[in-house]
């Protein structure tokens, strides 16, 4: 089953709106960890993930100079 994203989560660029599902996803299992050591599996796995979508999120709007980048670095900050 596909995760249903947030409409702010849909950037319509496929990499990132896929790096954003992934997410979901890993957040569903870490729901559903049949225990603590399985959780913490997952959870290495996601942040993992996740920095890597950060960095290459905030490069490419660096790169066409997406004039909101600043408050879209501010909201990672947040995770």
């Amino acid at each position: 089953m596909e995760p249903i994203l947030p409409p702010d989560c849909i950037t319509g660029i496929d990499q990132f709106d896929e790096e954003h599902r992934t997410m979901a996803l890993y957040a569903t299992e870490l729901r559903n960890a049949s225990s603590y050591d399985h959780a913490l599996i997952i959870l290495d796995k996601m942040i993992g993930e996740w920095v890597v979508h950060m960095v290459s999120e905030e490069k490419f709007m660096l790169d066409i100079g997406y004039p909101g980048i600043m408050d879209h670095i501010a909201e990672h900050s947040k995770f």
